[in-house]
């Protein structure tokens, strides 16, 4: 019996590739998170908008880092598909 290709899997392929794109933007988010934040060292903002930068800036690294972990979860899932 000659070697042959396995089928695609569309579930694979929409799972996997969902949990890179969820874990590669949930970085960005962390990322522009810390930025916000570390606008409040070089003094960025203006009177009254620190605090929201610092709730805003926590709040994007926390969402971050949770699509990071579900991102994780679906592309490794992934790979135990058919």
């Amino acid at each position: 019996m000659p070697p042959s290709e396995p089928e695609p899997s569309l579930a694979k392929n929409l799972t996997g590739g969902g949990g890179c794109g969820c874990g590669c933007l949930g970085l960005l988010i962390v990322a522009l998170g810390a930025v916000a934040i570390s606008g409040l060292y070089i003094d960025l903002y203006s009177d009254g908008t620190e605090v929201t930068a610092w709730y805003g800036g926590l709040g994007a690294i926390a969402t971050g880092m949770a699509m990071s972990v579900v991102g994780g979860i679906v592309f490794i899932g992934s790979l135990f598909l058919d």
